[in-house]
């Protein structure tokens, strides 16, 4: 026999009624939205304020490179370490970049440039596999 489905009205009331699924899903939309302007404005921030706008696509690409090697690194850190803790210690790495990103200025010499915007991306990985539905799902009660 086929389950009756629910109706929409009273699934969002259910949904919005469960705190921890709203404190899980709030974090993961917010810490999405961050990487995703961040990583907007990062070459704007390169090319207008740092003043390396002709340097700007070997930064690109030194940062694309640090990601295909950062990845599978947090990909193990998430499956062998607790979720949370994997999550935690990538927010905390992610927010010292940030704030070493900030203290940049033009006369930075340039590997420093190449290696802040590299560990911010690669900083930024663990949003993509620590959080995630499962995340959700854990908060909710279920196994994920």
């Amino acid at each position: 026999m086929l389950e009756k489905q629910p109706k929409l009205i009273p699934s969002l009331k259910a949904a919005f009624k469960n705190r921890p699924f709203i404190f899980g899903a709030g974090i993961y939309l917010l810490t999405w939205m961050t990487i995703v302007v961040l990583e907007t404005n990062l070459l704007i921030y390169i090319k207008y304020i740092l003043g390396r706008q002709g340097q700007s696509s070997l930064i690109m690409a030194s940062i694309f490179v640090t990601a295909i090697f950062a990845l599978p690194i947090w990909n193990w850190a998430a499956k062998h370490w607790n979720k949370r803790l994997a999550y935690i210690i990538g927010v905390s790495f992610w927010a010292v970049v940030m704030i070493v990103l900030i203290m940049v200025t033009p006369q930075t010499p340039f590997w420093i440039i190449m290696v802040c915007a590299s560990w911010l991306v690669s900083a930024s990985a663990p949003h993509r596999y620590c959080p995630g539905p499962s995340f959700l799902t854990q908060s909710n009660g279920m196994n994920g």
